[in-house]
């Protein structure tokens, strides 16, 4: 299932050190254990000063929550997205 993750923190320096020491564990986890997290669909996109959001792809709840714990403190939301024709497809069968 695919999710846009949007992050809030306070932009200070010790939360921007904080996000980056975190990205960091994160990459180095991610060649170690690729299943433990979300794929990365769109990359970390700055919205405004201690905000951003990233669309990730995960297979199970647990990968996000992995996600969300490794960058604590620092907010997130997960918000599920769905591919228009897997929309419409679904309509239809639900019309018949």
């Amino acid at each position: 299932m695919r999710f846009i993750a949007y992050w809030e923190s306070d932009p200070t320096p010790e939360n921007f050190k904080k996000s980056a020491e975190a990205q960091q564990k994160l990459n180095e986890e991610r060649k170690k254990f690729p299943e433990k997290y979300p794929r990365v669909l769109f990359g970390n996109h700055v919205i405004s000063m201690g905000e951003s959001f990233t669309i990730y792809e995960a297979d199970n709840e647990e990968q996000l929550l992995n996600l969300a714990m490794l960058f604590l403190p620092i907010r997130v939301k997960f918000v599920a997205i769905f591919r228009v024709g897997k929309v419409r497809e679904f309509y239809q069968k639900s019309m018949q």
